[in-house]
């Protein structure tokens, strides 16, 4: 793995670790994401702090593609359900959940960017062609 490589699957540990701490904090009620959040626990921003948590842990401690695609995959629903809940809120997108999801685009281009480098740098059997 290039020295570049390395420091984007470090940046992508980072911003995962980063949106883990953040979920926490929304998901605890630490801080108040809209102004009818009721006091108390929000369950799927915990499981989301945790899914967080375990992609930055796999990409410190996994070489490979898997933790990568399992970090790109993560962002989809993420960035989806995001949208779709929007509008039972008031207001519809809130200062923590864009940049919640500014961070999740930014591991998403970073984990594309991984796949994409690790697939061109693959060894390709004696006799292929490239196309």
């Amino acid at each position: 793995m290039t020295d570049t490589a390395v420091r984007i699957r470090r940046a992508a540990a980072a911003t995962a670790g980063l949106v883990a701490v953040l979920y926490v904090l929304t998901g605890t009620g630490w801080v108040a994401v809209t102004a009818e959040q009721e006091p108390g626990l929000i369950p799927p921003l915990l499981i989301g702090a945790v899914l967080y948590a375990l992609l930055a842990v796999l990409l410190i401690l996994r070489a490979g593609r898997g933790p990568l695609i399992a970090g790109a995959v993560l962002q989809v629903p993420a960035l989806l359900l995001y949208v779709a809940v929007a509008a039972e809120r008031i207001p519809a997108f809130e200062v923590w959940g864009l940049t919640i999801k500014a961070l999740q685009v930014a591991l998403l281009a970073a984990c594309l960017a991984l796949i994409a480098r690790t697939r061109s740098s693959a060894p390709r059997p004696a006799g292929a062609k490239l196309v």
